[in-house]
C-alpha cells in the first residue's frame, strides 16, 4: 500500500510520493497523464543486493508505459551493501480515470496504489 513498506527476504520498497508532471516538450496521449512515483529500495539483508530500475505500472490492471522525467533523479540500478538504501523517480503515462496502480518491483514485491490524484 502507499507509503508502506513491501518487503522481500533482502530488501524492502515504498513509494513514499507521487504526482502528475509536466513533461514539456511532451505532451501525453489525450485521455492520459504522466505520474510520477518516488521509490525507495532498501538492502534488508546482510549481504549485497543489486537494485534495478527496472519497475512495472499497471493501471486498472493494464501495462502502462514508462517514461523519464528529465529533471528528477531516476531510480537506479546498482549494489547496495546490507543496511544502505537507494531512491529515485520512475514516471508513467497512465489514464486521467485511473483508480488503482500497481507498481511491481523485482520478483517479489507489489506496492498498491489508489489513485488520489483524479
Amino acid at each position: 500500500d502507499f507509503n508502506e513498506y513491501a518487503e522481500s527476504v533482502n530488501y524492502s520498497v515504498i513509494c513514499d510520493s507521487f504526482e502528475e508532471v509536466d513533461r514539456y516538450p511532451f505532451s501525453p496521449t489525450d485521455g492520459y497523464m504522466y505520474v510520477s512515483f518516488h521509490l525507495v529500495v532498501k538492502n534488508t539483508g546482510v549481504g549485497k543486493v543489486n537494485t534495478t530500475n527496472n519497475v512495472i505500472c499497471l493501471a486498472d490492471g493494464m501495462l502502462a508505459d514508462s517514461t523519464w522525467h528529465s529533471d528528477r533523479k531516476e531510480l537506479p540500478s546498482t549494489t547496495l551493501p546490507a543496511g544502505v538504501s537507494t531512491e529515485g523517480y520512475m514516471c508513467f503515462e497512465v489514464p486521467v480515470d485511473t483508480e488503482e496502480f500497481e507498481l511491481r518491483y523485482g520478483d517479489y514485491v507489489t506496492i498498491h496504489i489508489e489513485n488520489t490524484l483524479r
